[in-house]
């Protein structure tokens, strides 16, 4: 029985090492990630607030540009409400919303990036997590054997 306890005792110590040393990891871990989920909400955050800018310029520029449209038929006696003054200002609207659409969909694509690498980054520590706990899991048994 004595050599049992012996041999059992610094076993059950490694043990208990082993567990505290993942809990330790795992939770520096969850710290790390939620830093890192925090980095991927403001990438996020700026990437929209950076395309509403962006949207409100262009309404802008294209209120502008309609404006000086609408002067210069003005100035050559043209009605801008019909013909092709219409066409050319519908143009202008036209042409915005394509800048748009395509600025829409490139952020989208972005949002998508940032969002799949935090997903992977997510899933890499959750394996290494489980593949160090594993491993050292394994040694304590071996070490029982």
């Amino acid at each position: 029985m004595a050599d049992f306890a012996t041999h059992a005792l610094p076993v059950v110590l490694q043990t208990i090492q082993t567990t505290r040393d993942l809990g330790f990891r795992k939770a520096a871990m969850d710290a790390g990630q939620a830093q890192a989920d925090a980095t991927a909400q403001n990438q996020l955050a700026a990437l929209r607030a950076t395309q509403e800018i962006n949207q409100r310029q262009r309404q802008r520029d294209l209120a502008k540009a309609q404006a000086a449209r609408r002067a210069d038929f003005g100035a050559m006696g043209v009605s801008a409400n019909g013909g092709s003054a219409r066409a050319v200002l519908d143009g202008l609207t036209k042409a915005a919303g394509r800048d748009e659409s395509d600025e829409r969909r490139i952020a989208d694509l972005r949002a998508d990036e940032i969002t799949a690498q935090q997903t992977a980054r997510t899933r890499t520590n959750l394996l290494s997590y489980t593949a160090e706990r594993d491993r050292r899991m394994l040694m304590t048994l071996s070490s029982i054997l």
